[in-house]
């Protein structure tokens, strides 16, 4: 869905990208230095609550969310190792993927 350190190539995607991080942060982006971000990037998705998660996985149609291990485990864990865990994300019916937006400011379901 994303990925903290790689941006795309040229600016036609450059908006969905930071779209996509502001959603995983829990609807802002930190204001620090870059080398900074990705710390705080990852403390912000590894508290974000289950709705907003599940929302997130229904926005991008993703069926399983990769988390820390540390970060407990709110949904199945299909899989896990000492350092991941890969979380199963509820299911949506037909129709409903890709539907449900996030707020910008906020990061609740609209």
């Amino acid at each position: 869905m994303v990925e903290f350190k790689v941006n795309p190539d040229g600016g036609m995607y450059l908006g969905e990208w930071y779209e996509r991080l502001r959603d995983v942060a829990g609807g802002s982006l930190p204001d620090v230095p870059r080398e900074d971000k990705r710390v705080l990037l990852n403390k912000a998705f590894a508290v974000l609550p289950p709705d907003q998660l599940a929302a997130i996985g229904r926005k991008y149609g993703a069926d399983f969310a990769v988390v820390f291990s540390a970060v407990p485990a709110r949904f199945e864990v299909a899989y896990e190792n000492a350092e991941y865990r890969l979380l199963r994300l509820p299911k949506t019916s037909p129709g409903r993927r890709n539907e449900e937006r996030l707020a910008p400011s906020t990061g609740e379901p609209t």
